[in-house]
């Protein structure tokens, strides 16, 4: 991965983030406040955020960010542009997912990844976001008989129908999440191939950066290949 970048110019993005409680939004979160391009940054989460230990924030960078607790997810669907400071934002990031196994059931997981993710959206089309950043899966199909993969292919297309005026669609491969990995990605990583998390969202910020300078529109699909080609620029 290169080193990270301070952006082309000060504080001219608002970024709007949910999920950066995770193992890839911990990373991403890090690198936004570190990127002189981005000038406040809101996130919207459960849980305290916390940031790697190989990837803590300058205290002089901690002024941007700010954070809109929820005691449930599904309180995203009852937010809306004026409950934040600032009220609009150029980027939002969502980074939003779980499993089967953690949710409990599969309607918890239905919850998460389809129901909340879909809020997240939707608010972030009313707060006036131009570019969308979703975190999907490879094989998603919004058509599949397996419900991983096709409540992937399900939000791919509702975010589609929100009609961004750039929306990035990142299909992750198998993540390699260190010491945090889970039992089964133990197992595969030494089948199939995987990327780092704090790749992937160094990737994030750097497609990012691209798309802000570039002012591109349209739909952009990211695979793992395209995700370790941006970690290495």
């Amino acid at each position: 991965m290169a080193a990270a970048t301070t952006g082309a110019s000060s504080g001219s993005w608002n970024a709007l983030v949910a999920g950066a409680t995770g193992a890839t939004g911990r990373y991403l979160l890090a690198y936004l406040l570190a990127n002189e391009s981005v000038a406040a940054i809101t996130v919207i989460g459960r849980r305290e955020v916390t940031f790697p230990p190989d990837k803590q924030p300058s205290p002089s960078h901690l002024h941007k960010l700010r954070y809109k607790h929820l005691h449930d997810l599904t309180q995203l669907a009852a937010l809306d542009p004026s409950q934040f400071t600032p009220s609009s934002f150029q980027i939002a990031f969502c980074c939003l997912g779980t499993t089967r196994g953690n949710a409990g059931s599969a309607q918890g997981f239905r919850t998460i990844d389809y129901d909340c993710v879909k809020y997240f959206g939707s608010l972030a089309k009313q707060c006036g976001v131009e570019h969308m950043q979703l975190l999907s899966s490879f094989g998603a199909n919004k058509n599949s008989m397996f419900l991983y993969p096709k409540t992937k292919g399900e939000t791919e297309e509702f975010y589609r129908s929100l009609a961004f005026k750039q929306l990035t669609i990142i299909r992750l491969p198998l993540l390699d999440r260190g010491a945090d990995a889970r039992f089964v990605e133990k197992v595969v990583k030494h089948v199939f191939p995987s990327i780092k998390v704090q790749d992937v969202a160094y990737a994030m910020m750097r497609h990012a950066e691209n798309v802000m300078k570039s002012k591109d529109e349209g739909e952009v699909i990211i695979d793992g290949s395209g995700l370790k080609k941006l970690a290495q620029n």
